[in-house]
Formats: C-alpha cells, sequence, structure tokens
C-alpha cells in the first residue's frame, strides 16, 4: 500500500524542513544564551575570588606595618643601657 500525501504534507516537503531548521535555530540561540550566562558567572566568580584575595593581600601588609610600628616603637622605648647606667643601677638595686 502507497501512502498518498498531499502538497505540503510530506514529511520530506520543504515546509517541514523549513519548520525543523527554524526549531534547530530557536534552539542554539537558546544554547548560546545559556553558555553566555554561565560564563558570565564563572567569571563573576573569578572576580569575587580575585577581590577577596587582594583583600587578604591588604590585610596581611596592613598587619605586617602594625607589627614593624610597634616593634619600632619598642626599641625606641627600651634602649640597651650604657655602662655608666648600669652601674647606677646595680648601685641603687644592691646597696639598699
Amino acid at each position: 500500500m502507497e501512502t498518498k500525501y498531499s502538497r505540503g504534507r510530506h514529511p520530506n516537503s520543504i515546509s517541514v524542513l523549513e519548520m525543523g531548521r527554524i526549531k534547530s535555530l530557536e534552539t542554539r540561540r537558546r544554547n548560546r544564551e545559556i553558555k553566555k550566562m554561565i560564563k558570565e558567572k564563572e567569571k563573576a566568580e573569578k572576580d569575587r575570588k580575585i577581590l577577596d584575595l587582594e583583600f587578604e593581600i591588604f590585610k596581611i601588609r596592613k598587619r605586617k606595618e602594625e607589627e614593624e610600628y610597634y616593634r619600632k616603637l619598642m626599641e625606641d622605648e627600651y634602649k640597651p643601657l650604657s655602662g655608666i647606667n648600669i652601674n647606677l643601677i646595680i648601685r641603687n638595686v644592691f646597696n639598699k
């Protein structure tokens, strides 16, 4: 038995092929948009990680600067004693 198709209803007809092409283009466009959104999200996450890393580096530098500042203050406050000062301290402490 041979099936008769009316004009434009055959599976290989131009109108069916055209509909398939349109659906294919829509699917490609949709997939392209999804990939673009995924890439934008990954880029945003990468930028956030870079900013977090820069902030950590900034905190480490500030901490080192503070430690250096306090170390200099301690050095300025506690200078080594001269021989004369050591003798005066020993006499004052042990001769009482």
